[in-house]
């Protein structure tokens, strides 16, 4: 990731040693026109309020089909960088989730990249620590008025922090217009011992007293027909 002299950000993708994919992300809230592979459209990004998570939403019109996509990306605890889109075609659904990793400034340099300045390593750390955070009730109830219901829903899955929510609690997301596939999910992380999550779809299922066990995380397919960019190692370096 490098900063753009118009306040913008350069994301790379390494893998084997070479630059395999690049994309340029502006969180100034503009639509700005994309062109990917003969599809064209624009691309919008939002800061959340307290700065940890990127909000995205973008429009691609490819051979008279549009896509319309709204997603998040966002640190995990242990560093890699998650991005999750939900995407729309022709009324059809398509969640993607990603992973990417650091890499080390031996391998950013190979690819041709400038690596961080030494003296800013352990100001970027702390950066991702403080971006890692789990997201309170009050980021999910922000994260719902901006994001589509999967999109979110994936984020808290494939984060797993635990939540303690009650039926009062449940009831002023609900009054706050939290969609149900949301709270069906922080339902899930307020008690792993009696809900496990689907692996091939975000569902919710209940368990038998007998059968109880840790909720899994879920495998997502990303198999969407416009999204150009993503066919490589999800988790890939960036």
């Amino acid at each position: 990731v490098r900063p753009q002299p118009d306040g913008a950000i350069k994301v790379f993708t390494i893998a084997d040693g070479a630059v395999v994919s690049s994309e340029v992300l502006r969180a100034d809230g503009g639509r700005h026109p994309v062109e990917v592979e003969g599809c064209s459209g624009w691309k919008s990004g939002t800061w959340s309020a307290d700065g940890r998570r990127l909000f995205l939403h973008s429009e691609l019109e490819c051979e008279g089909m549009v896509r319309t996509s709204s997603g998040v990306r966002a640190i995990l605890p242990g560093g890699e960088w998650l991005d999750v889109q939900e995407a729309v075609v022709e009324g059809d659904r398509v969640l993607s989730v990603r992973r990417f990793s650091p890499v080390a400034d031996a391998l950013v340099e190979a690819a041709g990249i400038e690596p961080v300045a030494p003296n800013r390593a352990g100001a970027i750390e702390l950066a991702r620590q403080i971006a890692a955070q789990k997201l309170s009730i009050p980021d999910v109830r922000e994260a719902a008025g901006v994001v589509s219901a999967g999109a979110l829903a994936a984020l808290l899955i494939e984060r797993g922090d635990e939540y303690a929510i009650d039926a009062v609690s449940l009831r002023t997301l609900a009054d706050d217009g939290v969609p149900g596939e949301v709270t069906d999910v922080l339902v899930a992380l307020s008690f792993p011992d009696r809900f496990q999550v689907g692996r091939e779809v975000v569902e919710i299922t209940e368990v038998e007293e007998a059968e109880r066990y840790a909720r899994r995380a879920p495998v997502y397919a990303w198999t969407d027909p416009f999204w150009r960019d993503s066919w490589y190692n999800p988790y890939s370096p960036y």
